[in-house]
C-alpha cells in the first residue's frame, strides 16, 4: 500500500481533517496503518500543536494508581447494607467475581451460591480492545461490548439472567460477536469511554466494528434487563448487516464475477433462445403480405452537462479532502464542503478536467471501501450524508 493510501485510510477512519497530522502519525509509526490509528487514539493531540515528529518525545501513557483494596458492603455478603456504595474494584478483575471475593483466603464461606449466580460467562474475551478487534476480524465476528458498574444492579442481572452460558443467546455471541465484558473502572472500559464518548448509564451493551472501529449501535437496557429484549435487537442486527470482512479493491480493467444465481438466469435464457429458432419446413407457404414495421428511432440515453463547479473552499472543519483517481491512471487531490452535492464532483471532473467525465453514461464514481458506486440516483446527496468524507474515490469507466 503506497503512503499516501496509507494516510487517506488513516483520516478516514479517525476522522482527521488536517493531511499534516495524518501523515506525521503515519510517519511516526512507521506508516503501519494499524499502529498509526492506535497511536492516534492514545495520543490525538500528539501533532496538533505543530511540533514535528522528530522533536516530540515518545508518548508515554500515564501511569494507573494502585488499585484501592475492595471492600464489600453491596449486593452480597453477612451484614448486607444496601445504601452504602462499594468501592472501585482493582483494574485487573475484568469484572467482579463473587467466588473469588466470598471465599478468598478461605475468610468466607460462599453459603448463598453468589459464586456461580453472579459470576461473568466463560466466553469473555481476555485481551484489550485492540486485540478483540484483531480477532474479530480473523475470525469474521463483531465485537459486543458490555461495561459493567458493581453500584448498578442492573450489570449483576446481566450475568445472572442473560449472559450465562448454556443458553440460546449465549450461543449467539459465541457464534457471531466477539463479547468482552469489563468494568467501567478498568482499563478496558476507560479507553472505552474516552474513544466512544460512553460514560453511562451504565451498563452499556454496544456493538463495535472489527475493521473500523466504528461504534455501530447501542443496545437498550431497562433496568432489570433480560434475554428476550436483548436476543432481538441482536438478531435484527445480524439481519442487517452481512459479516465484517475487508471489501475487495474495485478492479478497473475486469468487471465482477457473475453469482451462481446470475450464471443460471442466463443458461436458462441461452437455452429458450436455442429452442425458440424457427426450423425450416419442406411445405412452402404462399407469402404473407404484411405491413412495413414502423422505423423506431434509437433512445439516446441522457447524458448531464453540470454546471461549473464552486470554488475550492479553505480547508477547516465545514471541508473534506477528496482523492480521485481518473481513468487514464492520474488522480485529482480537491477540498469540498462536506454539504456539497455528489454532483459537485462530477462538475469539478466535467469543468476542470474532461467534459465526458461528467456523462454518467459513460463515467461513474465509485468508493472502494465500503463498495459503493454513486450514480444518478445520488447526484443530489451531501458528502456529509453518504459518509463521503477523506476518502478515495475511482471514475470508472462503462
Amino acid at each position: 500500500m503506497e503512503n499516501e493510501e496509507i494516510v487517506l485510510n488513516f483520516m478516514q477512519f479517525t476522522g482527521v481533517d488536517d493531511l499534516g497530522v495524518a501523515h506525521n502519525f503515519c510517519e511516526t509509526n512507521g506508516w503501519n496503518l494499524q499502529a498509526s490509528i492506535e497511536s492516534y487514539f492514545a495520543n490525538p493531540n500528539l501533532f496538533s500543536a505543530g511540533v514535528s515528529a522528530a522533536n516530540e518525545a515518545p508518548f508515554e501513557e500515564e501511569p494507573v494508581r494502585e488499585a484501592i483494596p475492595a471492600q464489600f458492603a453491596t449486593l452480597a455478603g453477612n451484614n448486607m447494607n444496601m445504601g452504602r456504595m462499594a468501592v472501585a474494584q482493582p483494574a485487573a478483575e475484568p469484572f467482579r467475581n463473587y467466588g473469588a471475593e466470598w471465599t478468598r483466603n478461605g475468610k468466607n464461606q460462599d453459603s448463598r451460591g453468589l459464586a456461580q449466580l453472579f459470576s461473568p460467562p466463560s466466553y469473555v474475551f481476555q485481551g484489550s480492545l485492540a486485540e478483540a478487534c484483531e480477532a474479530g476480524m480473523m475470525q469474521s465476528k463483531w465485537i459486543l461490548i458490555n461495561i459493567q458498574a458493581t453500584d448498578e444492579f442492573a450489570s449483576h442481572v446481566l450475568n445472572r439472567d442473560c449472559w450465562k452460558d448454556n443458553t440460546p443467546l449465549s450461543g449467539i455471541i459465541k457464534e457471531h460477536f466477539i463479547f468482552c465484558q469489563r468494568d467501567k473502572e478498568s482499563q478496558f472500559g476507560r479507553v472505552y469511554s474516552q474513544r466512544y464518548h460512553n460514560y453511562g448509564p451504565y451498563p452499556i451493551v454496544a456493538i463495535i466494528d472489527p475493521i473500523t472501529r466504528a461504534h455501530l449501535q447501542k443496545v437498550p437496557l431497562s433496568h432489570q434487563p433480560t434475554s428476550q429484549e436483548i436476543m432481538p435487537c441482536l438478531l435484527t442486527f445480524m439481519e442487517l448487516h452481512k459479516k465484517p470482512g475487508i471489501e475487495e479493491q474495485i478492479d478497473d480493467d475486469h468487471s465482477e464475477d457473475f453469482d451462481e444465481e446470475t450464471k443460471k438466469a442466463l443458461a436458462m435464457s441461452l437455452e429458450m433462445n436455442n429452442t425458440s429458432e424457427i426450423k425450416p419446413t419442406a411445405i412452402e407457404k404462399e407469402p404473407v403480405t404484411t405491413q412495413p414495421e414502423p422505423v423506431v428511432e434509437p433512445q439516446i440515453q441522457k447524458t448531464y452537462n453540470f454546471g461549473p463547479p464552486s470554488p475550492e473552499p479553505p480547508k477547516d472543519k465545514t471541508s473534506t479532502t477528496l482523492r480521485i483517481k481518473l481513468p487514464n491512471g492520474n488522480s485529482v487531490q480537491r477540498r469540498f464542503l462536506k454539504e456539497d452535492q455528489i454532483k459537485e464532483i462530477y462538475s469539478v471532473l466535467e469543468h476542470d478536467h474532461e467534459m465526458d467525465f461528467g456523462d454518467l453514461t459513460k463515467f461513474v464514481l465509485k468508493i472502494t471501501f465500503p463498495k459503493k458506486t454513486l450514480g444518478a440516483d445520488l447526484l443530489g446527496n451531501s458528502l456529509a450524508s453518504e459518509q463521503i468524507m477523506n476518502c478515495r474515490l475511482i471514475l470508472d469507466s462503462l
